[in-house]
């Protein structure tokens, strides 16, 4: 009985631990991104899009700068 205690006093120590370490994890909007996609492959459907637009955006700037 003694040893079954102590077994769930290390893994709650263990688990308050685990939710500290998750706490104080840095997540960019980037990691956010792409935990909110479904797979892989949306994400990288979603960059490419984003990428296009950005593309899209500087020929945009440089017709008008040359005007």
């Amino acid at each position: 009985m003694n040893r079954e205690r102590e077994k769930l006093t290390y893994e709650i120590a263990d688990l308050k631990q685990r939710a500290q370490d998750i706490t104080f994890l840095k997540v960019t909007r980037n990691i956010q991104e792409y935990l909110s996609c479904s797979n892989d492959a949306a994400f990288e459907i979603q960059k490419q899009r984003e990428s296009q637009m950005l593309e899209a955006t500087i020929e945009k700037m440089k017709q008008v700068s040359f005007y």
